[in-house]
């Protein structure tokens, strides 16, 4: 029999497609039947053609084999033979059997982190060797270094790699810090693509630092904003030994090449001095407010099991000054202590009615820790190999987002029109009494606020604070027939977004 038609026969015993999948063919030689010598993890014998076929017949007439191996391969093992569940998702993937009434399924999940004990299954499963733990520890970090790189590699490659960096981005900045015998101190990027989206973003930087987990250990030192459709936006990075004040300044310092110091810029970061010393030198001008989260975590630390902590919460977010003022009464009388602690803490930094500058919906460093989560597994990357993972992420949150921003169809951003449209729905129940041309009396049952649609401004002060339309200011908006879209700020809008994330790295 010829190879081909052979092979045609099992394709249609199958009901398969030639088109669809390939077909692999193989058997193995009964133990019984061959020499004693045969070992049991003997390969199998495979069937690519009209002789090896002729072979299997004969072992067959021999009865040294029993049965041959189907494998079948191919794009058509997902699309024609299995079915993808709807359940599926990046890190979970879930399909069964295309056959009605059949019950076979599997689920397959990814691993976050492969540990040495992977290893060893691995080598078991595949070769049936036996490795113990610290084998299988020595063969992941030989494996690591032979698709990243040494450690020490890393350091040596990080020259060549900032120029590559340069050059293929223009108008990046990097800095490279080195002692005197040449070894590495810190090194500092910011892409261009970065500094030239600022412009059009609104000026609040915030500022983090996450340790690394390799070899020679070292931070990570994140500066990033929100772009108008409330996504991360990457400014800068640096790796430096530790957090200190030497290693912060050094970071403003480069930081403020980039970003010149300017009233309107606001700096949010926890409560480190060596953060608060070196915004002091290097942007005297910026406002700095403190993260209400990480202010939360002290309090919680401090004043264990304190019943006032809901109210330093509502207190830290309040628009208004009187409720501001009420909250603070209470918690100073409830317990003075943390009442001194709030003082100390200094409320222009970490209340909303209390800060002098724009600092809009961002209280917390939370984009920053979300982008801590984000390299979290590069983090104990070589550093040449880290740095490109961060780029490799802006390239692909730039590229996205492009094509988010070119898809959109209205005039403010998605995020903003999703936040508008609740507000619409609640202002709707509003009553409104016009005062003059500008002013408006808006009423929610004995709630009384007043609207000033000329300077955006509304006494209950999310208008003021957000710069976006409050409910108030939108029920007025409409009573007056202004657009509401014209009242928010414009780094809210697409044409402010788009010229954002325009160039690519």
């Amino acid at each position: 029999m010829a190879y081909d038609d052979f092979l045609g026969m099992v394709y249609e015993d199958f009901g398969l497609e030639r088109k669809s999948v390939e077909l692999q063919l193989s058997y193995k030689l009964s133990r019984k039947k061959a020499a004693d010598s045969l070992p049991e993890d003997t390969p199998p014998v495979f069937v690519c053609n009209g002789r090896q076929l002729e072979g299997f017949i004969r072992q067959c007439k021999a009865e040294a084999v029993r049965r041959m191996c189907v494998q079948i391969e191919g794009k058509g093992l997902k699309e024609d033979l299995m079915e993808v569940k709807e359940e599926s998702r990046p890190n979970l993937y879930v399909v069964q059997c295309w056959v009605s009434g059949c019950k076979w399924r599997m689920r397959a999940s990814t691993i976050a982190s492969v540990v040495p004990v992977h290893v060893a299954e691995a080598l078991n499963l595949r070769y049936g060797l036996k490795v113990d733990y610290w084998k299988g520890h020595r063969t992941l970090k030989r494996a690591r270094e032979l698709v990243r790189g040494s450690y020490e590699n890393g350091y040596a490659e990080l020259p060549a790699y900032l120029y590559r960096i340069r050059r293929s981005n223009p108008g990046t900045m990097t800095r490279l810090k080195v002692d005197e015998n040449d070894r590495f101190k810190s090194v500092f990027i910011a892409f261009g693509a970065s500094i030239d989206g600022f412009k059009f973003m609104r000026k609040v930087i915030v500022v983090d630092g996450t340790f690394l987990k390799g070899k020679y250990l070292g931070t990570l030192l994140l500066a990033k904003t929100q772009d108008g459709n409330y996504n991360i936006f990457p400014l800068a990075f640096a790796i430096v030994d530790t957090e200190n004040d030497e290693s912060w300044d050094w970071f403003f310092t480069q930081l403020s090449c980039v970003i010149p110091d300017d009233e309107g810029i606001v700096i949010i970061s926890d409560s480190h001095k060596s953060i608060g010393k070196a915004v002091d030198i290097n942007y005297p001008l910026a406002n700095r407010g403190i993260c209400t989260y990480h202010l939360h975590k002290n309090i919680m630390l401090r004043f264990r099991g304190s019943e006032t902590f809901g109210l330093v919460k509502k207190a830290a977010t309040a628009y208004r000054l009187s409720d501001f003022n009420v909250l603070l009464g209470q918690i100073e009388e409830m317990n003075p202590e943390l009442y001194a602690y709030l003082q100390r803490a200094d409320v222009s930094k970490w209340s909303r009615v209390h800060f002098p500058g724009d600092r809009y919906n961002i209280t917390t460093t939370n984009i920053a820790e979300s982008l801590n989560k984000v390299l979290r597994p590069a983090r104990s990357f070589p550093i040449a190999q880290l740095l490109d993972e961060i780029r490799s992420m802006l390239t692909r949150w730039f590229a996205r987002r492009r094509v988010e921003a070119a898809q959109m169809s209205t005039v403010l951003t998605n995020g903003v029109e999703k936040l508008l449209q609740e507000r619409v729905r609640r202002a709707s129940f509003l009553q409104v009494q016009e005062i003059d041309s500008y002013h408006y009396e808006v009423r929610s049952g004995t709630s009384v606020n007043v609207v000033n649609l000329s300077q955006r401004r509304c006494s209950c002060r999310v208008f003021d604070v957000d710069n976006i339309p409050c409910i108030h200011a939108i029920a007025a908006a409409e009573k007056a027939n202004v657009s509401r879209i014209s009242k928010c700020d414009p780094y809210f809008r697409v044409d402010y977004l788009r010229p954002g994330i325009m160039r690519s790295l």
